[in-house]
């Protein structure tokens, strides 16, 4: 019993970390939660991705495509608090700054946001909009339930391995580490949901394997990339892995579907 209530913890506290949405029990936090919670994150997409095809399926009956990609847009920074877009624009103002590795992070850690982020925030919400507007002519719940749930599996790729540069102030409590076990644990519903797909024909096999493909190999060319600039991952470069990753993700489908 304790065991349940620890992993129900673990649950609640990845879903006060990674979203806004509003948890009606109480935490009782300590130190070894954060890490607990990792291997839930892939849980936490699939609730966004449930809440966003809500969200579609309610306006779509009143309103046409054009103005349901921006709301669709709005709805999911909200609902995820902005926190990995965040940890993209500071990580696109670190890495591209040509510094130290000690003044990369400096700059990652500033709240304050410069012209690569200025820039990386335009294209990257004017793409996303783009990609949100065109989907809809796919099946497009099905996209909206399994994106988040990929982008935010390609993190936890990431935590199991790639190093760690140095302690975030973010992600205090996170060790950024996970168990073999736990790594599985948390690859059985993207699994899942991919098995699912396929077996009720929604998506090729083709457009599967490219799904899982496609991000872990542009996940493992990020990593290597931030480790040669400064020796590891940080909680930015987790955030920056899951947003480019959402957009290497709908891509690849929104290609897969015109060819």
């Amino acid at each position: 019993m304790k065991s349940l209530n620890q992993e129900l913890q673990g649950v609640f506290f990845a879903i006060t970390f990674l979203t806004r949405i509003p948890v009606p029990f109480k935490i009782n936090y300590h130190n070894r939660l954060p890490s607990i919670s990792i291997k839930y994150f892939t849980f936490i997409g699939l609730i966004l991705g449930l809440i966003l095809a809500i969200i579609y399926r309610l306006f779509s009956l009143f309103w046409p495509p054009i103005l349901i990609a921006p709301i669709l847009l709005g709805f999911y920074i909200y609902l995820t608090g902005a926190i990995h877009l965040d940890g993209l624009l500071d990580s696109v103002d670190g890495l591209f700054s040509n510094r130290s590795k000690q003044e990369i992070l400096e700059i990652m850690k500033d709240s304050l946001n410069g012209s690569f982020a200025t820039v990386t925030a335009v294209i990257y919400l004017l793409v996303k909009f783009i990609l949100f507007y065109k989907l809809q002519e796919t099946n497009f719940i099905s996209t909206l339930i399994i994106f988040p749930v990929l982008s935010r599996w390609l993190v936890i790729f990431a935590i199991k391995f790639f190093p760690r540069a140095e302690k975030s102030s973010l992600g205090e409590g996170f060790d950024y580490k996970i168990a073999n076990k736990d790594f599985l644990i948390s690859s059985i519903l993207p699994a899942l949901i991919i098995l699912i797909y396929l077996f009720y024909d929604i998506i090729s096999l083709g457009l599967a394997i490219s799904l899982i493909i496609i991000p872990v190999l542009i996940t493992i060319y990020i990593a290597s990339y931030t480790i040669n600039k400064i020796d590891g991952l940080t909680g930015d470069i987790y955030g920056m892995i899951n947003e480019i990753g959402e957009i290497i993700i709908l891509l690849t489908i929104l290609t897969i579907y015109y060819t």
